[in-house]
């Protein structure tokens, strides 16, 4: 299944707010793999890195809510964004109202996940 196709059965705000965190991840200067994960109900995101790929996070839709989500968040150290998850691991940014994704905030909290990801055996 395609991002489109996934996406299909979200109301127009939250399929808006994923196309704008898809267009801060395409910005970026790595490229990363994104694939729907089904059974998660997220987009997720992973880096290449030699031979081996490392999964570094991932946009989950909700009802009334997007989640822009770190594998390793736990590890983040400088973030301009509230991280947000009690968990043991992952992290997440919350985005409620299509235009409120800033780029220039999101771009280096994900080249960090990025780094932690590729850094992880």
């Amino acid at each position: 299944m395609n991002v489109d196709e996934f996406l299909e059965p979200y109301n127009p705000d939250i399929k808006k707010i994923c196309g704008e965190l898809r267009a801060v991840i395409s910005s970026l200067p790595i490229v990363m793999e994104e694939k729907v994960y089904l059974g998660w109900k997220l987009i997720g995101y992973r880096v290449k890195n030699g031979t081996k790929s490392h999964y570094v996070g991932f946009i989950a839709p909700l009802k009334s809510e997007v989640r822009l989500g770190f594998e390793y968040g736990v590890k983040i150290k400088h973030s301009a964004v509230k991280l947000e998850g009690a968990g043991t691991q992952v992290r997440y940014v919350s985005f409620t109202t299509p235009g409120h994704v800033k780029q220039k905030e999101l771009v280096p909290v994900i080249l960090e996940a990025i780094e932690i990801a590729m850094k992880r055996k």
